[in-house]
């Protein structure tokens, strides 16, 4: 049970690719039967087995050898598949509206919001110094339909980023859409923006309160691990 995979719930369309030759057996004719199924016609019908026409009695605790063997029923089915060691998850098929990830839709809200979104008068932003989580939780905002989380802090949206609402990955795996965040630790403040194609990042800025492209990715390490903060860069969830 250790082993098992989560199996597809389409599995119906998929499983003779994947279920152990086992299985294929059991939902087969029998190998006798099945190489000559052209000599005989076999029916059990109160202990009566007919071969062409003739008729030859068995009792029913001998089973013929020339019987079909019964597929299990399609839950049992899928159960043994479930616990197969081997089994072998396939994706399920996604439509068009699905498609376009989070990433995609928060990049399409990055570019749209670029040198428009503002913090100056947002309450608590100090007049667009500290709106740099402000201006993500916006612009992710108008991409999904709920922030990221955290409010102004971006000590607290990173851990909004690790209790759930993103998913964290390494510098080598980094797109477009993604949230690269070096939290604020006591006095020493971090920062948040989003990530642009060819590692731009978009964040506030806190001497015009735009949100705009302020940062490449080497730029921002070499800006912030000199301040002593750390970076890190999450993949939104839906």
């Amino acid at each position: 049970m250790a082993n098992a995979r989560i199996i597809d719930p389409l599995w119906p369309l998929h499983f003779f690719e994947h279920i152990s030759a086992e299985l294929r057996h059991q939902i087969a004719f029998h190998p006798k039967s099945h190489r000559r199924a052209h000599h005989h016609r076999v029916s059990h019908h109160h202990g009566t087995v007919k071969h062409r026409g003739n008729i030859h009695h068995h009792s029913h605790a001998h089973q013929h050898p020339e019987t079909l063997v019964h597929a299990p029923s399609p839950h049992n089915l899928y159960k043994q598949m479930a616990l197969q060691p081997d089994a072998v998850a396939v994706p399920i098929a996604m439509s068009g509206a699905d498609v376009e990830d989070a990433s995609e839709k928060v990049y399409k809200s990055v570019m749209k919001n670029k040198d428009v979104l503002n913090s100056k008068d947002v309450e608590d932003t100090g007049h667009g110094n500290y709106g740099c989580a402000w201006a993500v939780n916006e612009v992710v905002k108008q991409a999904l339909g709920h922030p990221v989380g955290g409010g102004k802090s971006t000590y607290n949206m990173y851990r909004a980023l690790k209790d759930g609402a993103g998913t964290l990955v390494g510098p080598e795996k980094i797109s477009h859409g993604m949230v690269i965040i070096s939290p604020t630790i006591g006095q020493n403040h971090g920062h948040v923006g989003l990530l642009g194609d060819n590692q731009l990042v978009y964040s506030n800025s806190s001497k015009t309160g735009f949100f705009t492209q302020n940062y490449t990715v080497e730029k921002w390490r070499d800006h912030y691990v000199k301040k002593g903060l750390k970076v890190f860069f999450f993949k939104l969830n839906h």
